[in-house]
């Protein structure tokens, strides 16, 4: 105790080590004592090298305190938060460019309370930032638009404070009257602030936030995903969260594009200069069954959506999490989409049926669409969920579905891997339901998540292991299991 105590008063005798704690409490110091009165505020700024000029809309929730929403639309984001009427236009906004990556901190001086203390505050830890708030007080626009938010940067979060300028603000037009009224305001009588913190709500920060930096999400990608039962419900979610169905930030579409050029060399030239002027995401579902009620204990659906088909009501669920996002059901079946197989980058199949596996595999690798960058996966349960599987193919060299099993002539294929050695875990179920197998609702979760970690891991430039095989804890389950799968020989679905 009295090591811990010692070790404390050391740091606190370091300017550095201060300086660092700062920097990681700033949002927490930054908030003024009475900040549950202030409003929530949520931002969405774009991403730009100059200071961004926006709009924001006020909301008071009958259940809460106010909400403050920012951007360049406003309306958009309270949208995305679920809130629709009963906004009022309040004061423009100006946020500082989210690429200096530099963390703020609070000086000796404490967090400032007035324009004055906050233009020596911020000259001091961020010259940078400084200089574009300067820039901004010397333009007459700036006053006669009325901003009175300004937010800045600070690591990956945004800190800011209100003004409540003076009604002859919007009547300075002159560099002459811009002095004065900076002198006046700021350094004799300097206008008091108000700190505020922001919530950033842009999709970069939505989708990255839990990402590695060098690996890229979804956004911009064709995603079709096949099949809308449980697995390919929790998948879709998965999808989702990673950035399917959004676009892409402009820099991160040129940084990916020079990557898969130079990664694939000239094939792909015309595909990937398309993304350029083409950067918005899709997510397709395919699946022509409607949801039953002994759907309802293993899907992220709900009883409301009994007897309605399942791509549609899984489309307009991924809606009520995301608004905006570019989701749309296929209520039909996977053959509908065979001669139109190039708009998609990612093919999902969740359907777990090995029958409609085979075709899909054999169908892309005839319509030549199995070649870099284009990645196929197939995510499957086997008997009753003690294991859960996936194969993915990124070129026709590897091996596709049917390779899976060992080919000898005048006897059945085999599984190259078995799953079980007690056949209980391939018993049917007693429901009536001849084809029905019993499991729980972990086991498509388990699935979702194989299928998340095979297809990210693609995108980080690395499909291997392109079979992956995970197991629980059981008797008569044999281990799990993730390798690059040989070619079978005699295969029929690629002739290995």
């Amino acid at each position: 105790m009295i090591e811990d105590a010692r070790q404390t008063l050391d740091r606190i005798a370091e300017p550095a080590s201060v300086v660092e704690d700062s920097k990681r409490e700033l949002h927490r110091l930054w908030q003024p004592a009475h900040a549950a009165a202030e409003a929530e505020v949520y931002l969405d700024a774009p991403f730009s090298e100059h200071p961004v000029h926006c709009k924001s809309l006020l909301y008071t929730s009958p259940a809460g305190g106010p909400q403050l929403f920012v951007g360049q639309d406003p309306s958009a984001l309270a949208r995305k938060l679920g809130v629709q009427s009963q906004l009022i236009a309040s004061h423009d906004a100006m946020v500082y460019p989210s690429q200096i990556h530099e963390n703020l901190y609070l000086t000796s001086m404490g967090p400032p309370g007035n324009l004055l203390a906050f233009a020596n505050w911020l000259k001091q830890v961020s010259p940078a930032a400084y200089a574009l708030w300067h820039a901004q007080m010397q333009s007459s626009a700036h006053y006669q638009s009325g901003v009175a938010y300004h937010f800045f940067a600070s690591g990956r979060q945004f800190l800011g404070y209100f003004v409540a300028l003076p009604k002859t603000a919007r009547r300075v037009h002159s560099a002459k009257e811009i002095r004065a009224f900076l002198g006046t305001n700021v350094y004799q009588d300097p206008l008091p602030i108000k700190r505020l913190s922001a919530q950033r709500m842009d999709e970069d920060y939505l989708v990255r936030r839990n990402l590695e930096a060098e690996v890229p999400d979804l956004r911009g990608l064709q995603v079709l995903l096949v099949g809308a039962g449980a697995i390919g419900g929790f998948i879709a979610q998965n999808l989702l969260q990673l950035g399917a169905g959004g676009s892409r930030a402009p820099k991160r579409v040129v940084v990916e594009t020079a990557k898969i050029l130079k990664q694939a060399g000239k094939k792909s030239a015309t595909r990937s200069l398309a993304l350029l002027a083409e950067n918005k995401g899709m997510l397709h579902i395919c699946d022509r069954d409607l949801l039953s009620g002994g759907n309802v204990g293993r899907h992220v659906l709900g009883t409301q959506d009994v007897g309605k088909p399942k791509a549609d009501a899984l489309c307009a669920h991924l809606k009520r999490l995301r608004p905006g996002v570019s989701v749309r059901p296929i209520a039909t079946g996977f053959h509908t989409l065979e001669g139109e197989l190039e708009r998609y980058d990612v093919i999902i199949d969740a359907t777990g049926y090995e029958t409609f596996g085979r075709h899909v595999s054999k169908t892309v690798r005839a319509a030549g669409w199995l070649r870099p960058p284009h990645f196929l996966l197939h995510v499957w349960l086997e008997g009753r969920g003690g294991v859960v599987r996936g194969l993915a193919q990124d070129d026709a060299s590897c091996a596709c579905y049917d390779c899976m099993w060992s080919y000898t002539a005048g006897t059945e294929p085999r599984p190259r891997h078995p799953a079980y050695s007690d056949a209980k875990w391939n018993a049917h179920g007693d429901d009536g339901y001849a084809t029905m197998t019993p499991f729980s609702v972990s086991a498509p979760m388990a699935a979702a998540a194989l299928a998340t970690d095979a297809l990210m891991s693609w995108r980080a430039g690395n499909a291997a292991p392109r079979f992956r095989s995970r197991s629980s804890e059981g008797k008569g389950i044999h281990p799990s299991v993730a390798k690059d799968l040989s070619r079978a020989k005699s295969c029929p679905g690629c002739s290995g």
